[in-house]
């Protein structure tokens, strides 16, 4: 009858379960283990059958006091008993043989495997320093390559994960420094290719501070910067396709970009101002190795943008506005284009001279011979009116470029089968394409590009745009090359 009255009693308060327990009397030999009062009992169990857990679970602990699997009740004879035994120096610690083996087997089978492993490190030859606590060189070389600004004064770029340093230098890239937490990390790359390398085996937790994931891969490489449109590795099939990045801030969406475009078989990738730094970690993490094999042109304005794209281009400009809002045709006679062409043409050379007016990096003279162009009074900028002038007109300008009148066409009807090159500018997924790059476009007779959504829907993400655009682009251009060598080889063969 024990047993029912103490399940009965668990349910009710630690009081009213303290007075009743008082008043009953169990038998000695029988023990309850109960997680709350508030639960019911989750064993009822007896010395016998606590031994027989004991055991199975790999030993047994005879001092009460120090067994992990049973609490120490003062007053228990059982214990007491043990307690006696204890102290008369007879407890012993019981083992599982068996278990015991097969935990000597699993350490000899692991030895062995460890045994197998070839290369090692050390058969290779290659020295590396082990860097202690509060040593700065570490944290001082990574604080370099994570600044943009010191990053380009030195000359550097970091790169993190065993698969994109091993890429790198397949690619032909430069290694400067290597940290790494673990050798295993190590043995796998190209040994030849580290030896005018310094390496360095840095704590975990050190290196887990530096690191942009939440579970860093335990290895960081820092390679020397390649020169601004340099190939390191060259690809023999890429198409006449130029990709211009317009405020894309995201350094994911970076990345992913120019791996997509260089996936595609893009000759060029240009950045303009007001986009990341297509040389931050994040980017290159993106990117996969693609900086390495495709020319990448970075921080230019937009009068920098047409030296690197042939006149006869075909310029298209990704949007996700709708097909009513703009014209289906170019229309120079539209109201806004009349009075934009009517400003003059002293104006469109300082409305272009100013959209690129975050071109901190020009000489003095270049400032000044633009600030001579700017004004249709050719005003002097000593004065608060003609600055103001200036501000006003240059503002207007801008509101007109944002609403040129450009075609639109879907981007499954886009023909390019004729063109000689295509230039296809993708915007930021939060500001889009600017007006400096729809005059662009407006100058070169560009159009707009669209992509079909569910009305749900109204925009893509910035690389995923970019890749539809692309490769429907490139299915032309291939399908062009392949008719024209059939042509070829026919003429040939006649």
């Amino acid at each position: 009858m024990a047993a029912p009255i103490r399940a009965c009693c668990c349910k009710h308060s630690a009081r009213t379960l303290l007075k009743f327990s008082c008043t009953l009397t169990f038998p000695q030999s029988v023990r309850w283990y109960s997680r709350g009062f508030r639960r019911k009992p989750i064993a009822v169990s007896s010395p016998e059958t606590d031994l027989q857990r004991i055991k199975a679970k790999g030993g047994l602990v005879q001092n009460p006091r120090l067994n992990p699997y049973v609490p120490y009740v003062p007053g228990d004879p059982t214990q007491q008993a043990q307690l006696k035994v204890a102290k008369s120096g007879d407890a012993r610690k019981l083992k599982d043989t068996s278990q015991a083996s097969a935990n000597k087997q699993d350490q000899l089978q692991r030895s062995r495997v460890s045994q197998q492993k070839t290369p090692t490190f050390a058969d290779s030859g290659l020295r590396y320093e082990k860097l202690e606590e509060g040593d700065k060189r570490f944290g001082q070389v990574l604080m370099t390559a994570r600044s943009r600004k010191e990053r380009e004064k030195k000359g550097i770029i970091l790169l993190e994960g065993r698969r994109l340093i091993l890429d790198s230098l397949k690619a032909g890239a430069h290694l400067k420094y290597l940290y790494f937490s673990d050798l295993s990390l190590v043995a796998g790359l190209p040994q030849e290719l580290l030896r005018d390398a310094d390496l360095y085996k840095v704590q975990y937790r050190h290196l887990k501070i530096w690191a942009d994931t939440h579970t860093p891969a335990g290895i960081l490489g820092v390679f020397a910067k390649p020169d601004e449109g340099e190939v390191l590795l060259p690809q023999q099939d890429t198409l006449p396709m130029t990709v211009v990045c317009d405020n894309v801030r995201d350094p994911g969406n970076m990345g992913t970009l120019i791996r997509t475009a260089a996936a595609a078989g893009c000759r060029k990738i240009l950045a303009t101002k007001g986009c990341v730094d297509v040389w931050d970690p994040k980017v290159l993490r993106g990117a996969m190795g693609a900086h390495f094999y495709t020319a990448i042109l970075n921080n230019l304005t937009w009068s920098q943008v047409g030296n690197h794209i042939p006149a006869h281009t075909t310029i298209c400009i990704a949007d996700a506005r709708k097909d009513t809002v703009l014209q289906r045709s170019f229309d120079v006679d539209h109201p806004e284009v009349l009075n934009m062409l009517s400003v003059g043409k002293d104006t469109e050379a300082s409305s272009e001279s100013d959209s690129d007016d975050e071109d901190t990096s020009s000489s003095g003279e270049e400032s000044e011979s633009r600030r001579g162009t700017f004004s249709l009074a050719k005003v002097s900028y000593e004065t608060d009116d003609a600055q103001e002038q200036a501000a006003k007109l240059n503002k207007e300008k801008k509101q007109l470029y944002s609403r040129l009148p450009l075609s639109v066409v879907d981007y499954s009807d886009l023909d390019c089968s004729k063109a000689d090159s295509v230039a296809v500018v993708i915007g930021g997924e939060t500001e889009g394409v600017s007006a400096q790059a729809k005059k662009f476009a407006f100058d070169r007779y560009g159009q707009y590009v669209t992509i079909p959504m569910v009305q749900a829907a109204d925009s893509l993400n910035t690389a995923t745009a970019a890749a539809v655009i692309l490769y429907e682009i490139r299915r032309q251009l291939v399908a062009r090359l392949q008719k024209e060598e059939k042509s070829n080889c026919k003429s040939a063969a006649s």
